[in-house]
């Protein structure tokens, strides 16, 4: 359950709608699939929210000034639901997470 700054629920199906959304633009040529966003915690205790990006192709098929532009862009979003929270961001291939496409 993702939690807001004002301690309100947020929707995370909506909210990881808008992070997928936000990171397709950016991604030309990589098909994501799927974002999961979970809320935790880092070693100081300070609030993280773990995105997972699941993706269609091979890790060779991002390019890593994407990866690090990608925390760029879902920042303003989070914003947006009131979530300050740092996103954690990793990529997994559809492959990895045993997802088949279609």
């Amino acid at each position: 359950m993702v939690i807001a700054e004002d301690n309100t629920v947020i929707d995370e199906e909506k909210l990881e709608g808008v992070i997928l959304d936000t990171l397709s633009h950016d991604f030309d040529g990589v098909k994501l699939l799927r974002v999961k966003v979970t809320p935790d915690y880092d070693f100081d205790g300070d609030d993280i929210l773990r995105v997972e990006v699941v993706f269609a192709g091979e890790p060779k098929d991002l390019a890593p000034n994407l990866l690090v532009k990608a925390i760029r862009s879902i920042r303003p979003k989070l914003s947006e639901f009131n979530v300050f929270a740092f996103p954690s961001v990793s990529f997994v291939s559809a492959k990895d997470a045993k997802i088949t496409i279609s």
